[in-house]
């Protein structure tokens, strides 16, 4: 089969590009504009792959110029023997940045789906996907806007909801906005907390059980990653994202205990491979992983969405023990929702589709490659 060749990208080239946007933001920083590196690689027959290297500032560990330079670099060291096995090794032979190692492993995947006409998730497992669901990402602290992103999203078939917290001056309103939220639209739906390690333990200890109170579904990073692995256990559970970008603290934070779910971010963590690995661990012990996008453009985003699509659907607390009918057969209730939903910054870059839309539910696409446009 075409996919189990060797075939030659013989070519690459990068562009910047990205723009203005609305702005998105967490506690402790806004982003109004949003900036990444396109990357094409050809092969001998003149067929295109394209990845993306959009790492956050403020956020990721490299930067825009840093993944530029890679990437050029690695363009210019061309013609490059490819075949499967090198695609299943690329965090070893690629000493890149990590948003740019993502985009290398992005296009070539891309091409050599293209090439076999094979989506790019059916060449890293053979098995078909279940769907995966996605949450959606709230915007502001002002509770009528939020309630009613919450209606908006609720009637477009969503159920898990995200809202950035943190940064006032009392850690108590915080808990208050959440109480309130959950009261102002009631109903079957979850709340997903992100404190951007806004608070200290202390306070954790002191107010985390008002959010159980408000049947807030977990909390991400609620106090700073240094804190993370003593946190005390409490009445919520708990999600570790910054702590991830670094790779000496995922056996002692997996050993810790104190978190049940890892979010991953491919553009931090270095692509597809690398987020399979820190999978595997968390699995082993006993954590859950869901992916979330870090305002990508639209290739960037389609290939996030692919990670999560590896990943599957992560098993939530509330769910039957009870082996299901089929894979095809789950409910929104059994899992925690992945956030790879389309966001704002897309308007940044030029208007392209991703595969699944703005659906609350993501299945399996069909066409080759990332699915994206030729």
């Amino acid at each position: 089969m075409e996919f189990m060749t060797t075939w030659t990208a013989v070519r690459g080239q990068v562009q910047v590009w990205g723009g203005p946007c609305p702005q998105v933001r967490n506690c402790r920083q806004e982003w109004r504009e949003r900036w990444g590196v396109l990357l094409e690689v050809f092969d001998e027959e003149g067929r295109r792959g394209v990845g993306e290297a959009s790492p956050l500032p403020g956020f990721s560990q490299d930067t825009l110029e840093e993944c530029f330079q890679a990437l050029t670099a690695w363009c210019r060291a061309l013609p490059l023997a490819v075949n499967m096995f090198y695609l299943q090794k690329l965090p070893a032979v690629l000493p890149l940045p990590p948003a740019a190692r993502f985009a290398v492993e992005t296009a070539l995947l891309d091409l050599q789906g293209r090439r076999g006409g094979v989506p790019l998730t059916r060449l890293l497992a053979r098995e078909l996907y279940e769907p995966i669901f996605v949450s959606k990402l709230l915007s502001g602290r002002w509770l009528g806007s939020l309630a009613e992103q919450v209606r908006r999203g609720l009637a477009e078939g969503f159920h898990t909801f995200k809202v950035k917290l943190g940064g006032v001056e009392h850690a108590t309103e915080d808990v208050k906005l959440a109480q309130d939220l959950r009261a102002a639209v009631p109903g079957e739906w979850r709340l997903r907390v992100d404190l951007n390690g806004a608070w200290n333990c202390t306070q954790w200890e002191r107010l985390h059980r008002g959010f159980a109170d408000a049947g807030v579904e977990l909390v991400e990073d609620p106090v700073p990653k240094a804190e993370l692995q003593s946190l005390p256990g409490g009445a919520v559970p708990v999600a570790a994202d910054e702590a991830l970008k670094d790779e000496d603290t995922w056996l002692p934070l997996a050993r810790s205990g104190t978190c049940s779910l890892w979010i991953l971010k491919p553009t931090v963590l270095g692509g597809f491979q690398r987020c399979r690995q820190l999978s595997a661990l968390a699995h082993s012990h006993g954590i859950e992983t869901v992916v979330t996008h870090c305002f990508e453009g639209p290739v960037g985003l389609a290939a996030v969405r692919a990670v999560a699509q590896l990943c599957g659907a992560a098993r939530h607390p509330d769910a039957p023990r009870t082996p299901r009918a089929s894979r095809w057969d789950i409910r929104w209730q059994d899992c925690y929702a992945h956030g790879v939903d389309l966001h704002g910054a897309l308007t940044a870059f030029p208007p392209l589709p991703v595969p699944g839309g703005g659906a609350p539910e993501l299945y399996p696409w069909v066409d080759a490659g990332l699915g994206l446009a030729p």
